[in-house]
C-alpha cells in the first residue's frame, strides 16, 4: 500500500506510513473517493494531529522509576515495552509521535537494570563481608 504523501510502499495492513507517520486509512478512503469521482479535497487539514501512543508513554515512565527507585520490577518492563513499541513505529502499527519516548524507555530501562544489578551485587557483597569476618 502506497501513502499518498510520500509515496512509500507500506505493509499491507499498516494503519500509519512508515516513512511520514501519515495515516493510511485516510489514504485509502480519498482513493475511493478519488476513483468514485466525487469532489477532490485536500485531506491534509482534515487530519487529527497524532500523538503517542499510551504503551510508548508507559515505557518511558516505567524506566525512571526504575532508575531513581533501583528497581527491576520497573525498568525490565519498562524495557520491553519500549522495545516492542519501536518495533510497532517501524512496521506501522503505531504512530510517530511515540518513537522517542519508546526510544526513551528502551533506553533507560537498559540503564536502569544495569543499575539495579549493580547496587545489588554491591548489597551482596556488604552482606558477605561484613558477616564473613572480613
Amino acid at each position: 500500500m502506497n501513502c499518498n504523501q510520500c509515496g512509500i510502499d507500506n505493509q499491507m495492513g499498516a494503519q500509519f506510513c512508515r516513512a511520514c507517520a501519515q495515516p493510511l486509512l485516510a489514504n485509502q478512503q480519498f482513493n475511493q473517493q478519488n476513483f468514485n469521482g466525487q469532489q477532490q479535497f485536500n485531506h491534509q487539514f482534515n487530519q487529527p494531529r497524532q500523538s503517542a501512543s499510551g504503551r510508548a508513554i508507559t515505557a518511558m515512565i516505567l524506566s525512571i522509576v526504575g532508575v531513581f527507585l533501583c528497581g527491576l520490577f520497573a525498568s525490565i518492563p519498562g524495557m520491553i515495552l519500549g522495545k516492542m513499541e519501536i518495533n510497532a513505529i517501524d512496521e506501522g502499527r503505531a504512530p510517530l509521535a511515540g518513537k522517542g519516548f519508546a526510544q526513551t524507555g528502551f533506553y533507560v530501562g537498559m540503564v536502569g537494570t544495569g543499575l539495579s544489578l549493580l547496587c545489588g551485587g554491591f548489597y551482596l557483597l556488604s552482606l558477605f563481608a561484613s558477616y564473613g569476618g572480613y
